[in-house]
């Protein structure tokens, strides 16, 4: 009986031990950091790193098709006669916010030329003069 006992207390100290370890701290941080609907992407993993680059591997993948469709929205914008400028800045805007929040900021320029781009034909005499410029443009100026 005592050596039941013994035995008992050995595991119950190497299963608290187990639990302490960092790597299983990692994997739990982990585990509860996620959504139980994607508990599925890691429930299979030995390691916190495997189960890190599981998740890192299936999300990147959303992050890349996001940026895809914020860039093809982005350089295709364009301004319909009858919208005011106020309005298609503030969309151009959201998009740029967007891009910058998912680690793909628009440089000065592209949003520059891709501002020019968007507008209608009734704005000709205004972009021209602007493209025409020798000296850079900012969007400031524009």
């Amino acid at each position: 009986m005592v050596q039941k006992s013994y035995l008992a207390s050995e595991a119950s100290t190497a299963a608290e031990a187990l639990l302490q370890s960092p790597l299983h701290k990692a994997f739990s941080t982990i585990a509860v950091a996620i959504d139980s609907a994607q508990l599925y992407l890691v429930i299979s993993c030995e390691e916190p790193k495997q189960a890190w680059n599981t998740l890192k591997n299936h999300f990147e993948r959303e992050t890349l098709a996001s940026r895809l469709l914020l860039k093809k929205q982005y350089f295709r914008s364009e301004m319909k006669e009858g919208t005011s400028v106020n309005q298609h800045l503030k969309h151009m805007l959201d998009i740029i916010n967007k891009l910058a929040a998912i680690g793909t900021p628009v440089s000065e320029e592209d949003q520059v030329v891709t501002l020019l781009g968007s507008l209608p034909r009734s704005y000709a005499t205004l972009v021209t003069p602007i493209e025409t410029r020798m000296n850079g443009v900012g969007l400031e100026f524009v």
